[in-house]
């Protein structure tokens, strides 16, 4: 079975499908269409030096600071390993890959500007097995999971740590053993689009709104089961 990204609107029990039950995901040409639209304007504010924050300038407050095309890639790499530097227990494997999974879907939808290989590269951490270590706390919440999401984009580059069918490994390693080659090096506004998000907190929420609702089935069935066994009335006395 499979997911097809930028076909249709992806459900909760389509997350769960790729997080626990192994689901494939592929992106569809209609994606790919976004894709590559959006990837053709960021390429042409580069080649015009237009201002363009995070593309042509730094961020935050250097948002002032205007930045070379020759720069622009060491500027993204430098914003994912700044960043980097959540702290605490790793997150579960099911929602570690919903990350990864949550973020696939955003960028499949051409809003953002990366390259399709960063996008397939995603999809092939799903598909061949390979999730990120991303450690608890460092989110800036509303502002974007930041951090958790620049510990995914680390492995994407060969840096950072990665589980490979359960065993932590280097990032390196990890892509190594799945026959997964890294990027090569980021490009115009990648960074930026990696890690400007919220899908740590939402894949968090979503796997734990999806236990709950799964428990609150199984109590209903108990609670039938019970009262049928214990011949219970159920009119009011």
């Amino acid at each position: 079975m499979e997911i097809v990204l930028g076909s249709k609107r992806i459900t909760l029990e389509d997350l769960i499908n790729v997080t626990r039950r192994g689901y494939k995901v592929k992106i569809s040409d209609e994606a790919y269409e976004k894709i590559d639209k959006a990837r053709a304007l960021v390429d042409k504010y580069v080649d015009e030096a237009r201002v363009s924050y995070g593309i042509t300038t730094g961020f935050g407050k250097f948002a002032e600071v205007s930045i070379s095309k020759e720069q622009t890639g060491q500027l993204q790499r430098n914003i994912v390993m700044s960043h980097s530097c959540s702290v605490g227990n790793p997150m579960p494997i099911d929602i570690a890959r919903g990350v990864v999974f949550l973020r696939a879907v955003n960028l499949a939808k051409g809003y953002s500007g990366a390259r399709r290989i960063v996008v397939e590269k995603l999809v092939e951490l799903l598909n061949k097995e390979v999730t990120p270590w991303i450690p608890e706390k460092g989110s800036v919440g509303s502002s974007g999971d930041l951090s958790p999401l620049a510990h995914m984009s680390l492995v994407l580059i060969g840096l950072g740590k990665a589980y490979y069918k359960g065993e932590l490994l280097e990032g390196k390693d990890a892509l190594a053993k799945a026959g997964i080659e890294p990027i090569p090096a980021l490009s115009s506004k990648e960074g930026l689009a990696l890690t400007n998000g919220t899908q740590a907190l939402t894949s968090t929420g979503a796997h734990v709104l999806y236990d709950a609702i799964n428990l609150s089935k199984h109590l209903d069935i108990v609670a039938s089961l019970t009262m049928e066994s214990l011949h219970g009335i159920i009119d009011a006395g």
